[in-house]
């Protein structure tokens, strides 16, 4: 997220109790949540006031983003893998680079559980899957 998306998530928690957010505290909200995704940040907060009245603090978001990605991961019921002609056995790191990409893709929910057996079935190709890193 950058700045203003973090306002955003203030936005949203000011409208659900009130409370205010100056630029020093925008900033430091974003130096503790900046690096989540805007979308799953403001799911988060709806989730934290569905079940709490409590003033939220950033850990409450990043906890609740983790419960989003991990919902994901949930969904497809599988260990996240890559296909074996994905595997490169002569570059881990590639293999590496290959697997993280894949799990950030579902996690993130840019590929859906369709998606995901799509491409393991070889009618779908990941996007922007690494190509190359030097061993």
């Amino acid at each position: 997220m950058n700045i203003t998306d973090t306002a955003m998530v203030l936005a949203k928690i000011q409208a659900f109790n009130n409370r205010t957010f100056d630029q020093p505290a925008i900033q430091a909200w974003h130096d503790t949540i900046g690096d989540l995704d805007l979308t799953d940040s403001l799911n988060a907060v709806s989730e934290y006031f569905r079940e709490s009245k409590e003033w939220i603090m950033p850990s409450d978001i990043r906890h609740g983003v983790k419960k989003i990605r991990e919902d994901r991961i949930g969904k497809i019921r599988t260990d996240i893998r890559i296909r074996e002609e994905d595997e490169d056995y002569d570059n881990v790191k590639l293999s590496v680079a290959r697997k993280k990409h894949l799990y950030n893709l579902v996690a993130s929910g840019s590929i859906s559980p369709e998606e995901y057996h799509a491409y393991h079935a070889g009618t779908f190709e990941l996007p922007d899957m690494p190509k190359a890193i030097t061993k």
